[in-house]
């Protein structure tokens, strides 16, 4: 969702720097999340009715979605659409402060961890294989300084809740992450 607003703000060639900007456009945006595995990401994202799922990883949205992300009005929209959609129940959530801020009470958390190396090479496989590539040190530089900018922004700054699970995906196949998360859910719900 955060992402989704950076896109459009930069759509709309907003000042990243307006908070009060940023946090009306995230007010009035018409975005949707809906499941869909058909996509790489398991959901789809629209604005508007149009589909941007694929352009959220973008280089330019890569660039500024820590600023947004930081901004407390920007975060007290996006929560709330948050909460709205997980009181529907049987939801999935990923995000920088999902288990601290949105969820704080959900039956299951997962604190996903992967070297920031790794997740950068991640990242520039996913550019190449879109056909936008870009150079590696500037996806580890984006990676870094994301972390450095949720890590230490006032509100609500990235950290694993205190009843999360944490794994470590940096050597592991994306099979073994699955296979490793359905065996924490089982554990924790009791379902085999």
């Amino acid at each position: 969702m955060y992402r989704a607003v950076t896109w459009q703000g930069l759509r709309e060639h907003l000042d990243f720097d307006d908070e009060a900007a940023l946090a009306s456009l995230a007010s009035r945006m018409q975005l949707t999340v809906e499941p869909w595995p058909s996509y790489s990401q398991g959901y789809r994202v629209r604005v508007a009715g149009r589909d941007i799922t694929q352009e959220l990883h973008s280089p330019p949205v890569n660039e500024r979605v820590s600023l947004v992300a930081a901004m407390s009005a920007v975060r007290k929209v996006l929560v709330e659409r948050q909460k709205d959609i997980a009181r529907s129940g049987g939801v999935v959530m990923a995000g920088r402060d999902i288990g601290t801020v949105v969820l704080p009470d959900a039956e299951v958390k997962v604190f996903l961890l992967a070297g920031a190396e790794e997740r950068a090479r991640r990242r520039h496989l996913e550019f190449d294989e879109k056909g936008t590539p870009v150079p590696y040190e500037e996806v580890l530089h984006n990676v870094l300084e994301r972390d450095r900018i949720d890590s230490t922004r006032k509100d609500s700054p990235l950290r694993p809740a205190e009843d999360a699970v944490q794994v470590d995906s940096t050597n592991l196949s994306i099979e073994e992450v699955v296979l490793e998360i359905l065996r924490i859910v089982r554990e924790k719900t009791g379902e085999s």
